[in-house]
């Protein structure tokens, strides 16, 4: 199995980036000096693909096999340009532009992580969206993430704050487009112009 070093290494500087915050305790603005940092026991005896997921989730990226280079990578979980683009000129077929059902949306998150400063034991943190970002008859709905290869709250807590934020994006597009546009994948950024929408 090959793997693609280059993303590693871009996962590796992202990760290496400082981080401000603001400390509610204080009101001051601090800085984290890791954005990502593992700070875990990985079981060997475990599936080796399991492992690497859950270093992945614990490091905010994704897994990743590029099948053009077979290569396995990851994919980090960052705003980035857009690296593909689609319009009239290479969609062709219709477009089906769906939403999620208000039962599927979170608008809470615990993340459980072993906490550094109480000795590794677990604790955990829960964000909950502003009422002002709630749809009309949202119901409570929490997503509980266990992130066991950090023990760093800030680092829990931006987590946390992906995955809560990212599933409210809730447009799901469905389109056909033709073969110029065969070499994206998963976790692409992409843009998309339709006359119609």
């Amino acid at each position: 199995t090959q793997i693609d070093t280059d993303m590693l290494v871009a996962l590796n500087n992202y990760a290496d980036d400082s981080v401000n915050y603001f400390d509610e305790t204080d009101g001051t603005t601090k800085t984290l000096a890791n954005r990502y940092q593992i700070n875990g026991i990985i079981n060997p005896t475990d599936n080796v693909l399991a492992n690497l997921q859950k270093l992945a989730a614990n490091a905010g990226c994704f897994l990743n096999y590029d099948i053009t280079n077979g290569k396995w990578g990851v994919v980090i979980n960052r705003d980035v340009s857009a690296t593909l683009h689609f319009d009239d000129s290479n969609i062709i077929s219709g477009i089906d532009l769906t939403g999620t059902n208000l039962d599927n949306l979170y608008n809470s998150v615990k993340v459980e992580f072993p906490h550094r400063e109480i000795r590794d034991k677990i604790d955990s943190i829960t964000i909950d969206l502003p009422d002002e970002y709630r749809n009309a008859n949202e119901p409570d709905n929490e997503l509980t993430i266990k992130l066991d290869l950090l023990n760093e709250p800030l680092q829990a807590r931006e987590l946390g704050y992906l995955e809560l934020y990212q599933n409210r994006m809730d447009q799901m597009v469905t389109f056909t487009t033709d073969y110029s546009k065969i070499n994206a994948e998963a976790g692409d950024v992409i843009t998309i112009t339709n006359s119609v929408y």
